[in-house]
């Protein structure tokens, strides 16, 4: 038997491949079932969210005034510890994602971070949001409402918390948020 050149077996592959994608298709159709965790055009909205709560929490967005993630408690799935490995966090996160945005009235979060400094700034023009700092226990640390798509920064005793903010334009937002231990 002659074994298969490397173009057979990407063919091949290919061609499983396919056949797993449409029957995985026909099968979420069949159930009625979502094949895509992201909401349309990208833009998280209250209904999606009401009607995804699973993907919704894993994206971090909410429409609870609390700030809660369905199904978790005040600190989400897949967030730093009450604990972190390192006081000196740094970084930046783009909340809700790179590709998505929220809509009115659609709250987003940072995974939680232990700093002491925070930065960000709006994407979308004209920006109208609430912006929040909260502790891992749920309690509002720090917050404030911004009517500009300008740059922000907030400098506070350093613990682990998450940054978030609430949509209040009809423009679809999404934030670029950096932090420093």
């Amino acid at each position: 038997m002659k074994s298969m050149s490397l173009r057979g077996r990407v063919s091949a592959a290919l061609a499983v491949v396919a056949f797993a994608v449409s029957t995985a298709s026909v099968s979420a159709a069949a159930t009625g079932s979502a094949v895509s965790a992201l909401p349309p055009n990208g833009v998280y909205t209250c209904s999606w969210i009401a009607a995804h709560p699973a993907a919704a929490a894993q994206a971090r967005v909410t429409c609870d005034p609390s700030g809660a993630l369905a199904a978790s408690g005040a600190m989400p799935a897949g967030s730093a510890v009450a604990t972190p490995d390192s006081i000196d966090a740094s970084g930046c996160q783009t909340i809700p994602s790179p590709t998505t945005r929220v809509g009115k009235g659609v709250w987003a979060w940072t995974l939680y971070e232990y700093a002491g400094s925070w930065a960000w700034i709006s994407n979308y023009s004209p920006a109208w949001y609430t912006w929040y700092l909260q502790k891992t226990d749920g309690t509002n640390y720090a917050h404030g409402e911004i009517l500009d798509a300008g740059y922000h920064s907030l400098g506070v005793a350093s613990n682990v918390y998450r940054w978030g903010a609430q949509n209040h334009s009809s423009t679809a937002e999404q934030w670029y948020v950096c932090y420093q231990g």
